[in-house]
Order: structure tokens, then sequence, then C-alpha cells
């Protein structure tokens, strides 16, 4: 809800408040499609030590795939921006998407 928001006010900026928020800006990717600029993100970290990490195992692949189908995110995109050290972490998330879409920046 917070990503189709995001995408249809259009905000200059965009504050994810610690991990919690931190995934928003990829829904509102997908919402806003590729016609239109990324939203533009600031990630402030409050709680670094915790990182939204939902586990500390390694995820394999079957477990990746089925995180994908509850979140309603492609897979590539958990495998290749919200995963640190083979675990899930929501702080990740944002952090990739700052460095993927504002060169770090945000």
């Amino acid at each position: 809800a917070v990503g189709a928001l995001i995408a249809r006010e259009d905000p200059r900026l965009f504050q994810c408040p610690d991990y919690h928020t931190a995934m928003a800006p990829w829904y509102a990717l997908r919402a806003r499609g590729p016609q239109r600029p990324p939203p533009r993100v600031a990630v402030v970290l409050h709680n670094a030590e915790y990182q939204g990490a939902i586990s500390s195992q390694q995820l394999k692949n079957k477990q990746r795939k089925r995180l994908a189908q509850i979140l309603d995110l492609p897979q590539g995109i958990i495998d290749g921006h919200m995963m640190a050290e083979g675990g899930f972490n929501m702080l990740q998330a944002g952090l990739k998407y700052v460095t993927l879409t504002q060169r770090g920046f945000g």
C-alpha cells in the first residue's frame, strides 16, 4: 500500500525511517513503471543493529521463491537486492534501492 501511495502521490522525497519502510520503494518502482523515473528516497537508520532480518539462517532457492510469492515481488529482486549473507534483510533492500537508483546518495 505504501509503494502504491508513493507512486500515486509522487513526493519529491520519500523518507524510509529505518528498515520498516525500506521495501516500499521497490513496490513504488514497480507501480510507476519504466516510463517514469524512480522515486527518490532517503534511508534513515535508527536501529541498524537489527536491520530487519527475518532469519539468520541461509535461505535456499525454494524458500526464496516462496518469500517472493508472499511479498509479491519477482524472485530476481529478492535474490539480487534483498539478501545479505544468505538471509533476507529489509534494510539491505533499502540500501540496494538507493545504490541502484540514486548511485548511493540517499
